[in-house]
């Protein structure tokens, strides 16, 4: 048995040009603890505390934060977290959507950004039972929206295309990024 960590984030703020980012990183549970330790020694050598964010750089921590940023790609390059990446471009306008949907967009498109975005259906060839445990930043609606959320997040595993993948997931949480 496999069992894989994501922490997911997202940002409903307008760009210009694009909006709705949503992000997500995965690691294998064994790796967990020791990208952890590090990232946190990490941040501690370079006098970085709280959530690490590009909107809190200011011009004498720039160097601070790339490197911290180059640290964090190690692992990614050593294949011990993968990361994803999604956002909406303003220039497609979407059309025909019902009140409903424009209400909810921001969950619909997390969700399909977590069903799909790791490629989980895909990712389990041997058929050895994984176990998936998601993590998602506080999630910024009602608390019977964000239940919402995760109880969909929750019954993926349930769909037949991970089923067949024997794709498992833990329930949902919400965490305080740092």
């Amino acid at each position: 048995m496999k069992t894989y960590i994501i922490y997911c984030d997202e940002s409903t703020k307008q760009g210009k040009y694009y909006t709705n980012f949503y992000g997500g990183a995965l690691v294998e549970s064994k790796y967990f603890q020791e990208i952890n330790d590090k990232l946190n020694q990490k941040k501690r050598e370079l006098n970085l505390y709280g959530e690490v964010k590009w909107s809190k750089v200011s011009l004498q921590y720039l160097d601070k934060y790339k490197s911290f940023i180059e640290y964090y790609f190690s692992f990614v390059k050593d294949n011990k977290i993968k990361i994803r990446i999604m956002f909406k471009q303003k220039y497609f306008q979407t059309v025909g959507l019902t009140k409903e949907q424009q209400e909810n967009e921001f969950y619909l498109l997390y969700y399909q950004f977590f069903k799909h975005a790791f490629g989980f259906r895909y990712c389990n060839d041997s058929k050895e039972e994984i176990y998936l445990i998601p993590y998602f930043d506080k999630l910024p609606d009602t608390t019977e929206k964000n239940e919402k959320f995760k109880t969909f997040i929750y019954n993926l595993q349930f769909l037949d295309e991970f089923k067949k993948a024997n794709v498992n997931y833990r329930p949902p949480k919400e965490v305080e990024a740092s």
